[in-house]
């Protein structure tokens, strides 16, 4: 049996219409689970739920609801999950060292998402995303 950090995300979507952006949640489930795959099944079980329990909800005023959109990430926490264990990491990156602070001040601010793939490794970082390239250009 192993503890595993489940990044699973979920988006707002209008009943009707469309909002002209995608409000995404990344919600982190802690799972312990006895292999990764059956971590990842109820991942996608908790994510499928939490879509199922937002129906009737409101956003923008309007009638919406939510989307589960998959499992984005399952990584096997290193430590025994307890008080100050480090279960989850996300990796990113901002313009510059004001957009941090302004970050840290709880400010909207644009970020990069790095992926946290070993297959990328020798591009950890992509700056170029912050000028409205998107990754298909790349």
């Amino acid at each position: 049996m192993g503890w595993y950090a489940a990044h699973v995300l979920l988006c707002t979507e209008l009943i009707e219409g469309e909002l002209g952006y995608c409000p995404v949640w990344e919600n982190i489930y802690l799972i312990h689970a006895e292999s990764s795959e059956v971590a990842w099944e109820r991942a996608e079980a908790l994510g499928t739920a939490e879509a199922e329990a937002g129906e009737g909800m409101t956003f923008d005023d309007k009638p919406a609801r939510w989307r589960f959109v998959g499992v984005r990430r399952l990584a096997e926490c290193l430590e025994t999950p307890g008080d100050g264990a480090e279960v989850a990491y996300l990796q990113y990156t901002v313009r510059d060292r004001a957009g941090l602070d302004d970050l840290m001040k709880g400010k909207p601010q644009c970020l990069v998402l790095e992926p946290q793939s070993q297959d990328y490794i020798e591009d950890a970082y992509h700056p170029e995303l912050l000028n409205g390239r998107n990754s298909a250009e790349l």
